[in-house]
């Protein structure tokens, strides 16, 4: 009677209907089953049992059968072999990290349980479910019986859902087999969690778990439930398992983090780069042998947090390695420093500290799996991790630690405040690294240091030398670090031959508080009146008391500015960093020589030698940021090639040079450098405007692969150009810059002449260096010619006489100044003042292009053509033609090429604007009759040949009079004349 109701307990306990449940005794405490039979069970139907393993003289059998072609009813027993607490089991599936198992347990030598267990995705005993309700498993029977222990189940092949997943067995119709796993541990001891369910241990000899070897713990088979037949599979060696872990293990938290740290703390030596690339390069190769061992051990990749962050950081270290090649080869080029290239940087960077976080993790993922920490058979690997683990985090903490308080240079300039108008503080001082350099060079002896100066360094590193120069005295060779830089061959390259203590001493926006931004002047008003109603005839000469050319050096407000475009390009294109006290140390170990007096002076109007390098020196490459680029031609209108209007900015504005020049005079040129494949390559160029601080160049685009071509490819904020100079000698007749380089403001006789520029394509950018310099100057006193009553609420009272200093251009014959007599300010008219050097110096341009297109200077042209028109005379020879009404321009127009007929307009266009009643004999150039007459050629080499010829052959032109401005070399002396500058026609 007890057993029938035992039966309909279970039955309602389990959910369905038992159909052969036997020797039941108990119910546990979660509602399990237990058995105790007296005698073994009918196996016929099992057929032949298998044996599974033997052990002691004793076996472990198995038997299965297909039950109602729903179920398999198992038989499992363990016979013969000598007692503890046994238990033995079976599982379903390719191994223990992801099987469901039927675990039988004996209990007292009498009591029989069967559970399911959970697997743990572990190398590790799987959770016993006590609690029947999810099991898809039925007991039926089970007991000790004269030394066999055994028990009855049965499984659905398709099990019903339940919270944890079930495999779903193969019946093995089809001539297809179930994999299944079998363990058993005949004298168990209790576990972490108080069970009897202890580790089986490790397979003895040959460790393949098969039948045929002795005394096997467990094993794997393949079972044909259907023709019941069973296939014995070895099991994977331990020693695979423990491979692969040990591969990752020296891979992810030895190789990996040495790399890092050699990287990070070890970039003063020159082959650091080596030892970083060939700790990855290992890490790596030994990262993929160790997962090509589990895969092949494994045989499929199951999902679980080991190996789905595997997987991850897998995909995160090919990324790595794509971004630490694309770095490497970045290194190795001198390709500009783009947003790819810092992205590059940037990921690799956070990406192997994210990689090296995560291995931590990953590792003890691992080992969790193969050696669960609450088991003592993992101790020593759990104790290796957490010593390696904590010697990286020490090692790495201490180092960082220790770099910051003794080897990083806490430096940065800063000054007062000071009111000086242009900025809101002063550098003062010396970097704290250059005291360091300083104090470790005096420290050593350097017995054969070669003296340099700016000229003959720069021949040094054009002959193969990679120099740079620090504090404008110490030269150091730092060719060994060519393809180990931290920061790229592309540094090293951009700063050759030039001074590096900012980029090497300083902090990223050192000098910010100094930028000011420049002064925003009102837009002009619409409805201002033109300026030709005040074009007033010149009748009679006018005294020169009246004129009273003035001083430049009575007042100068032009120094140029910078635009907040300007400095955030600049800021972006430098490369600064602070380097540590061993940085500076091996700095000091590559000193070669040292920067001495420069041998010719530093300008062509400078009377001092430059001292310890810290003077100005036109030798000296000074490096330059690209801050603005703006096309000037037009292709609608048939410009034959491109030609850009680049703006250049020093890199480090603010620090000047004793005897620097103020201002480019014109005819002045500078020497840009670039690298065109590779090559150092070098074209002289006239600024049109600026000074050394900033400039603007017109360059025309070839579709060659030279400087020029290179320049116009450039895009703002991203490369340095190193460049020097100035070269050459202004385009200003003595006679008008003796004038101008007065010192007080004193009546001068008034120059009369005119100056007649011939240029050929490009060759116009030192003409309107001079246009500039003669008709639109700022900060220079311009003498009023006549009295100006305001018509505007913003206009500028004048009075005849008045001196009026320009500070803004409208570039329509308006300007914004201020009254020097009165301290007013407003806007007046050009037209009311005379030109810089008086009313009887006419400027005549004759200019030569290809297209309308191709005109380049039109607004500045246009605006000196508004203000001085009598002074001012143009001509444009457009050799293609205007075609439908294209090329909108000033002056006077001619069809074709160059010619006589053309020449001797321009010539005869070329004549002051009122003959003087008495000459004047005073100057020093070309004055004949008492008249300046002196004309400037500049173009191609043929253009200048033929242009020359004929204004001496056919317009009495003497040769001293003609200035050809070379492509060929500065200074070069033609017709007695040092021609001023390399064009960059």
């Amino acid at each position: 009677m007890r057993v029938v109701v035992l039966c309909s307990l279970v039955a309602g306990v389990l959910g369905q209907q038992l159909s052969e449940p036997k020797n039941i005794v108990e119910i546990g405490a979660y509602g399990q089953p237990r058995f105790r039979a007296t005698e073994l069970p009918d196996l016929t139907a099992y057929g032949p049992l298998s044996t599974l393993a033997r052990h002691n003289g004793g076996e472990y059998t198995f038997g299965a059968y297909m039950e109602n072609d729903a179920y398999v009813r198992f038989y499992l027993s363990l016979k013969g072999i000598p007692f503890g607490t046994p238990w033995f089991g079976i599982g379903f599936g390719e191994s223990m990290l992801g099987a469901d198992f039927i675990v039988a347990h004996l209990y007292n030598t009498s009591t029989v349980e069967v559970h399911e267990h959970v697997p743990r995705n572990q190398y590790a005993p799987p959770f016993a479910s006590f609690n029947p309700t999810p099991w898809v498993m039925e007991p039926l029977n089970g007991g000790y019986v004269d030394g066999n222990f055994f028990v009855e189940v049965r499984k659905p092949l398709v099990p019903e859902p339940r919270p944890y997943d079930h495999e779903t067995l193969v019946s093995g119709k089809n001539g297809e087999s179930q994999r299944m796993i079998w363990a058993y541990n005949p004298a168990s001891v209790r576990n972490h969690w108080t069970g009897f369910f202890a580790y089986h241990g490790e397979n003895p000899g040959s460790q393949t778990g098969l039948p045929s070897e002795p005394d096997q713990t467990h094993g794997a088979m393949s079972v044909n439930f259907e023709q019941k037949t069973i296939q014995f599979i070895p099991v994977s060696q331990r020693i695979r398992r423990v491979a692969h872990a040990s591969g990752m293990f020296v891979a992810w938290l030895v190789l990996f983090p040495a790399g890092a740290f050699w990287s990070r703390y070890m970039r003063f030596l020159p082959r650091w780069i080596w030892v970083h690339v060939g700790m990855q390069v290992l890490g790596v190769f030994l990262l993929i042998a160790s997962v090509a061992t589990i895969v092949a051990t494994l045989g499929r990749v199951r999902f679980h947090a080991h190996s789905i962050l595997g997987l991850i950081m897998i995909s995160l270290l090919v990324l790595q390695l794509l971004m630490g090649l694309t770095n490497r080869t970045l290194l190795r080029t001198d390709l500009p420093a783009t947003n790819r290239r810092r992205f590059v940087r940037l990921f690799h960077r956070i990406n192997g500290y994210i990689l090296l976080l995560a291995s931590i993790a990953q590792v003890a993922l691992g080992l969790r799996i193969l050696y669960p920490i609450e088991e003592p058979r993992g101790d020593a690997f759990w104790i290796m991790y957490f010593l390696i683990v904590g010697f990286w985090v020490v090692l790495f903490g201490l180092t960082e630690a220790f770099r910051r308080l003794f080897f990083v240079i806490k430096t940065h300039r800063a000054g007062d405040m000071v009111e000086d108008g242009v900025a809101k503080y002063q550098l003062t001082g010396k970097p704290a690294g250059i005291e360091e350099l300083a104090k470790r060079q005096d420290a050593r002896h350097y017995p054969e240091l070669k003296s340099y100066n700016w000229k003959t360094l720069d021949e040094a590193v054009s002959n193969g030398k990679l120099l740079v120069v620090a504090d404008g005295r110490y030269v150091y060779d730092v060719s060994k670090w060519i393809f180990s830089h931290p920061g790229g061959q592309l540094i090293l390259l951009a700063v050759a031959g030039t001074d590096v203590t900012s980029d090497y001493f300083n902090e990223a926006g050192y000098d910010a508080a100094e930028f000011t931004p420049p002064p925003l002047f009102p837009q002009q008003n619409t409805r201002r009146q033109t300026v030709s109603q005040f074009h007033e005839k010149l009748s009679e000469p006018i005294p020169s008391s009246q004129i009273s050319v003035v001083s430049e050096s009575f007042i100068n407000t032009a120094s140029l500015v910078l635009t907040q475009t300007d400095w955030y390009r600049i800021s972006r294109a430098r490369r600064t960093h602070v380097h540590t006290k061993l940085a500076i140390m091996r700095l000091s170990h590559l000193l070669v020589g040292e920067i001495i007096s420069s041998p010719e002076k530093s300008s062509s109007d400078a009377d001092t030698l430059v001292q310890m390098g810290r003077g100005f020196d036109r030798f000296e490459y000074r490096r330059y940021a690209l801050t603005q680029k703006e096309l000037l031609t037009d292709a609608s209108q048939g410009s034959s090639n491109p030609i850009w209007r680049l703006r250049f900015c020093l890199l480090y504005p603010y620090e000047t040079r004793d005897g620097q020049p103020e201002e480019f005079q014109p005819g002045e040129c500078v020497e840009v450098q670039v690298r065109v494949d590779g090559v150092p390559a070098a074209r002289y160029y006239s600024p049109v405007s600026g000074n050394i601080t900033a400039f603007d160049l017109c360059v025309k685009q070839y579709p060659s692969h030279g400087v020029s071509a290179c320049l116009c490819r450039e895009r703002p904020g991203e490369t340095q150009f190193k460049i020097r100079g100035p070269f050459g000698q202004s385009l200003v007749p003595p006679v008008l810059s003796s004038i101008s380089s007065s010192v007080s403001v004193t009546s001068h006789p008034v120059p009369k002449g005119s100056i007649l520029f011939v240029a050929g394509g490009t060759g116009i950018t030192p003409f309107l260096q001079l246009l500039q310099h003669i008709f639109l100057p700022t900060g220079i006193p311009l003498k009023a010619a006549s009295g100006y009553e305001p018509t505007m609420p913003d206009e500028l009272a004048i009075a005849k006489g008045d001196n009026l200093v320009v500070r803004h251009h409208y570039m329509d014959g308006w300007a914004m100044g201020c009254n020097t007599k009165t301290g007013q300010e407003g806007v007046f008219p050009l037209p009311k003042t005379f030109p810089r050097y008086g009313p009887y110096v006419k400027l005549v341009l004759l200019n030569c292009v290809l297209t309308p297109g191709d005109m380049v200077g039109s607004e500045l042209i246009d605006a000196v053509l508004l203000a001085y028109p009598q002074q001012f005379e143009v001509h444009h020879v457009i050799k293609a033609g205007v075609e439908d009404g294209r090329g909108q321009f000033s002056g006077f127009g001619y069809e074709g090429e160059i010619s006589e007929p053309i020449l001797k307009e321009a010539v005869s266009g070329a004549v002051p604007p009122s003959r003087p009643a008495e000459t004047e004999d005073n100057a020093e150039h070309a004055v004949h009759d008492g008249l300046l007459r002196v004309a400037f050629v500049c173009g191609p080499p043929d253009f200048n040949t033929y242009v020359r010829g004929e204004l001496e052959n056919k317009f009495e032109y003497k040769p001293s009079d003609i200035t050809v401005l070379s492509s060929l070399a500065p200074n070069r002396v033609e017709h007695g004349k040092i021609n001023a500058k390399l064009s960059n026609c």
